[in-house]
């Protein structure tokens, strides 16, 4: 019988002692990143005796103690699918949100040297010039004017172009990330399997491969469903990238533009190329700020210059310099010179402006008259005073023009002016959305982990308390087994006194 007792008291001892050990692990790891609360799950041994024909007769069944049943993760299964969908949102607008400010940044039209500070003051001056056409100084500041404008529409496209390949870049670097996450999952998932078939619960591996799910899905979206031995199944895009212990890599395929494009590899140098809304996350986020904003921007910016210099060109060459030529381009498509119109070498986008070295060259090449003296010169030249032309070029600046695409088609028709602050202020709207969503994606986020953070965290209040608990138990198992080794001493000693 004191055997019995002392089975019971030993059985008390280890589970308690076990539930201490559980206590110490979650307060060692109180601020590790991505750890779960456990806890010993106890329940009672076996009733004593079984239900039979042998069985001792004796009142009722005694109980033989407890054990430790399980040591159980904390977490529930219900907020990872949400915390990883609005992460998964989140990840893509703050892509956006950084390449929209990198776009205002660019535009710098907070500044005093944005793009159409450097157009009104090209306007300006041809105001000016309409005012005093004989006067060389003017028409060298017209000139001036125009290279800083044509200078600032072509940086402002060539940054566009850096912004855009190096979003393209991201998205290259972004499938490499998730190509060694996937790796590791797959890693991970033979670890637990392992653990698994041992009748262990492999609680910390499931912690590491939660950790790296969540990364993934702020990356790209990975539909995760969980097997009977603990492993996990992941699919993008209804293709398997990890199934078991086998891993599927994500491609970055360029297109003909250079463009990447992602997909999943099927081996043999092929891939299933995937849409961007099946892949979502920072991949998705990444190529609309690739294809849409920054590429929408450099198509707009193409636009405008086009229609600036088609506007500016086809007066300029009804126009007369000092010296009576006409005919000459004033923006062409090079840094070289151009002469006649017959040869105009006519703009086609924003990477391609330049003013006319020709004019460049001799500002008394301007074309500000507006037709030729009759005053029987040879060669003709313009009245004194003549700024017909300068005049009709200044306002093109309140002109409504059709604006056309590279294909010659008509987009919009406006001012040049207008156009352009249509732009920007798409721009800042595009920009302030994006902000707005990430924030709000921020906070949705932050209600969703403060909540899985109640249920998974480690409390060392709670800790504390309950070690309390569990050490005052160990110490009752302790005393029981001084009790029983007392009666014992005593039935012993019975006989000797």
């Amino acid at each position: 019988m004191s055997d019995f007792g002392l089975y019971i008291a030993m059985t008390g001892l280890f589970a308690q002692k076990k539930s201490i050990d559980v206590t110490a692990h979650n307060i060692a790891n109180a601020s590790t990143p991505g750890y779960t609360r456990q806890r010993a799950e106890l329940c009672t041994n076996e009733p004593w005796p079984t239900p039979g024909l042998n069985m001792p007769g004796g009142a009722g069944q005694l109980g033989t103690g407890v054990q430790v049943k399980t040591i159980k993760r904390m977490r529930d299964q219900f907020l990872d699918p949400q915390i990883r969908q609005q992460a998964l949102l989140q990840g893509e607008w703050e892509q956006r949100n950084d390449a929209l400010s990198q776009v205002e940044t660019i535009f710098m039209e907070l500044s005093n040297n944005g793009l159409n500070t450097v157009l009104d003051k090209f306007w300006d001056d041809w105001n000016q010039l309409s005012k005093f056409p004989d006067s060389l100084p003017v028409r060298t500041t017209v000139v001036e004017a125009s290279v800083t404008l044509a200078d600032t529409i072509r940086h402002t496209y060539s940054q566009l172009q850096t912004l855009q390949s190096d979003l393209n870049e991201g998205i290259g670097i972004k499938v490499d990330h998730a190509n060694s996450l996937l790796t590791q999952i797959a890693d991970l998932n033979k670890q637990i399997q392992t653990v698994s078939v041992s009748g262990l619960s492999p609680n910390d591996l499931l912690d590491r491969i939660d950790t790296l799910l969540d990364e993934l899905n702020n990356t790209v979206s990975a539909k995760v469903s969980i097997q009977s031995d603990h492993t996990v199944k992941v699919m993008i895009g209804g293709m398997n990238a990890v199934d078991g212990f086998r891993s599927t890599s994500l491609t970055a395929v360029a297109d003909d533009q250079g463009m990447y494009q992602v997909g999943i590899d099927l081996g043999r140098g092929n891939s299933a190329i995937l849409e961007w809304p099946d892949l979502g996350g920072e991949l998705q986020g990444l190529a609309q700020a690739r294809d849409v904003d920054a590429a929408g921007y450099m198509k707009s910016l193409d636009q405008l210059a086009v229609a600036l210099s088609t506007g500016v060109n086809e007066q300029h060459m009804e126009g007369y310099g000092l010296e009576g030529e006409t005919g000459v381009p004033f923006f062409v498509g090079d840094g070289g010179e151009v002469t006649y119109a017959e040869d105009p070498n006519l703009v086609s986008g924003a990477s391609s402006i330049y003013v006319n070295s020709y004019i460049n060259a001799n500002p008394q090449r301007i074309a500000a008259a507006g037709s030729l003296s009759d005053t029987g010169e040879n060669p003709a030249k313009p009245a004194p005073g003549d700024a017909e032309n300068a005049l009709l070029i200044y306002q093109l600046r309140d002109k409504e023009i059709p604006i056309k695409d590279a294909a010659g088609v008509v987009v919009s028709s406006g001012t040049i002016n207008n156009f352009y602050k249509s732009m920007i202020s798409k721009l800042g709207v595009a920009a302030d959305q994006a902000e707005n969503m990430v924030k709000n994606q921020e906070a949705l986020v932050a209600q969703l982990n403060n909540r899985k953070e109640a249920i998974s965290g480690v409390s060392l209040d709670e800790e504390m308390t309950n070690m309390i608990q569990y050490q005052s138990a160990y110490m009752a198992a302790a005393k029981l087994v001084n009790v029983i080794d007392e009666m014992t001493r005593i039935l012993i000693n019975l006989g000797k006194e």
